[in-house]
């Protein structure tokens, strides 16, 4: 016969078997939550770092070296509308093709060895091309550079541009350049006008632009007579300037290389010039406003800097650069620099409509106008005070008098009133 456990040890296994079951939970529990934290210890981290931005490196080819104006000016206004634009922190390095200087349409073999050492180092997520040079040796040495990255090519001329050997990977900003809307306006704004000196040198791309130039003038023949001085140091050019007959406007278009085989900067050579001439200074390139011309229809700098920074960033966002098609970016409205019209006395009532006038002089009642007007108040209300007191004194001494008036009668009146009691 089974012996029988007393109920209260059938008590205590139940209560043990309980409690096992509670720690075993407990135990699961703190198990779960530590296997938790220990994903989240490792996934976290690497999802921050995947959610945060990724630098991108952008290498910028400039056509020509540093203080070479206006190349240098988009160069610059490209940089600050990328960082503007960008979703993304950037990594830009520039390089000039400082030997198109010497008037060769191509770099020398060392320095595509630079690049491709720098590239390889830290390769680029995008190229940007600005100017004729940049893009040519970039489409030149594709085979042996940037094989794969993509490329902005910026500033290129649409008579310019190589679309034989573009690929998949390039994007072309092009612009227009219309020299016979800019001879056309200097004969507007300067009616008696008999000769137009164009400055232009002997540069491969120069001689180019100096054909295209030519053909522009072509419709004025007989109207203005051309000085194209092709043939003539730019020294000597500086010399003439100061005695150029009366009539004479001068076009600024780029001085690289002269006829002496002298390199020069553009920059130093447009001031030189401007020092120097007797006559005014017009060109097409927003990038010499300000200073030294008078101005003109002219591309925008800051219009051709914003598209390509805004193609630059789609394209960094994934977007294919053969996809992206862009219109030529054409001249803006005629801009103005109101100095060298007071200089040169040109009118303004012989602008073209919609012309936009720059660094207007204010008079120093537009200066001052809040003050003036402010001190005008100050003077209207005071005038207003003493009128009012005026008129307050006038009346007290009206009021006056009339009492004056009325106690003299009053004082008549008793007398006589006074004198006939007495008699009666």
């Amino acid at each position: 016969m089974a012996c029988c456990e007393p109920p209260q040890q059938d008590a205590e296994r139940v209560w043990y078997r309980a409690l096992i079951e509670y720690l075993n939970r407990r135990l699961a529990a703190q198990a779960w939550r530590l296997c938790l934290s220990f994903a989240l210890a490792i996934c976290v981290p690497a999802t921050t770092k995947a959610a945060s931005p990724e630098t991108k490196r952008i290498l910028i080819l400039n056509s020509f070296g540093h203080d070479f104006r206006p190349w240098t000016e988009y160069e610059r206004t490209i940089r600050e509308e990328f960082t503007r634009q960008s979703p993304w922190p950037l990594d830009i390095h520039e390089y000039p093709l400082v030997t198109s200087h010497s008037g060769e349409e191509y770099p020398e073999a060392p320095f595509v060895e630079y690049l491709k050492a720098i590239e390889v180092a830290h390769p680029s997520d995008l190229v940007v091309c600005i100017g004729t040079q940049a893009s040519n040796f970039v489409q030149q040495n594709r085979s042996r550079l940037f094989t794969a990255t993509p490329t902005v090519r910026t500033m290129v001329e649409q008579r310019r541009v190589r679309s034989d050997g573009l690929t998949p990977n390039d994007t072309v900003m092009s612009i227009v350049l219309d020299f016979a809307a800019s001879f056309a306006d200097m004969l507007k704004v300067l009616p008696d006008t008999r000769q137009i000196v164009v400055i232009n040198g002997t540069s491969a791309n120069e001689k180019f632009w100096l054909g295209e130039m030519k053909q522009a003038a072509k419709p004025l023949e007989g109207r203005v007579a051309f000085q194209w001085f092709e043939d003539t140091p730019f020294e000597e050019i500086v010399k003439q300037s100061r005695s150029f007959p009366k009539g004479t406007a001068i076009f600024f278009y780029l001085m690289n290389v002269d006829a002496a085989g002298i390199v020069h900067e553009n920059d130093t050579a447009l001031r030189r010039l401007h020092e120097a001439a007797n006559a005014p200074i017009f060109s097409n390139d927003d990038g010499y406003f300000g200073q030294e011309i008078v101005g003109g229809p002219m591309q925008s700098m800051l219009e051709i800097s914003r598209r390509t920074a805004a193609v630059g960033v789609r394209i960094l966002g994934g977007e294919k650069p053969g996809a992206i098609k862009m219109s030529p970016v054409e001249y803006v409205a005629p801009r103005y620099d109101w100095r060298q019209l007071q200089r040169w006395g040109i009118s303004e009532q012989l602008l073209a409509p919609g012309s936009n006038i720059y660094f207007r002089e204010l008079s120093a009642v537009e200066t001052y106008r809040w003050q003036i007007a402010f001190v005008a108040s100050l003077v209207l209300l005071q005038a207003m005070l003493i009128m009012i007191l005026l008129h307050e004194r006038r009346r007290r001494q009206l009021a006056e008098v009339e009492v004056r008036r009325r106690v003299a009668e009053l004082a008549h009146v008793n007398r006589y009133t006074l004198a006939g009691e007495l008699t009666t």
